[in-house]
Order: structure tokens, then C-alpha cells, then sequence
């Protein structure tokens, strides 16, 4: 995918987050993911989805910002923040 392309998908995944829309955020993963995050392991896209609902349930008016994106080619890199 193009830049442009890369940078449209994250305006989806940021509006389906900022939209607290985890089905539709998570459409947007590969069926095979692995998410590691600090020492906890999710090794399924059902744990990913099950570990999401529950920082969504668990804290209210989540909202992701993207402070910078930047890319070539096919590549894209993002600095956020999410804030509550």
C-alpha cells in the first residue's frame, strides 16, 4: 500500500477507537495476530478483542490522538496518545 493508503486505514482505526467501535477497529487486524504489550501476551485475535472490550469497559471516554505520522513508500509511522 501507498502512504496515502496506510494513512487512511489509521483515520479508521483512530475513528473506530476514538468511536469506542472495537469490532470495527479490529477488522482492521491480520487474523493472525500476536500482541505483546509490556508482560502480557494475547496470542489469538479473540484474546485481543477480549483484552480491548476490557479497557473499553473499564475506562470511560477513551480518546486516541495522533500527535505525528510519517512515512515512505509503503511504510507508516505514528506517534499518539490515548487519553481518558
Amino acid at each position: 500500500m501507498s502512504f496515502e493508503q496506510n494513512e487512511a486505514v489509521l483515520t479508521r482505526a483512530v475513528d473506530a477507537w476514538n468511536s469506542g467501535d472495537v469490532d470495527s477497529y479490529l477488522d482492521l487486524y491480520d487474523e493472525r495476530i500476536k500482541l505483546h504489550a509490556g508482560p502480557y501476551d494475547f496470542p489469538d485475535k479473540s484474546s485481543v478483542a477480549e483484552m480491548y472490550r476490557g479497557f473499553f469497559a473499564a475506562t470511560s471516554d477513551l480518546v486516541l490522538t495522533i500527535d505525528e505520522a510519517f512515512g515512505d513508500g509503503d511504510r507508516l509511522c505514528a506517534r499518539y496518545t490515548v487519553t481518558a
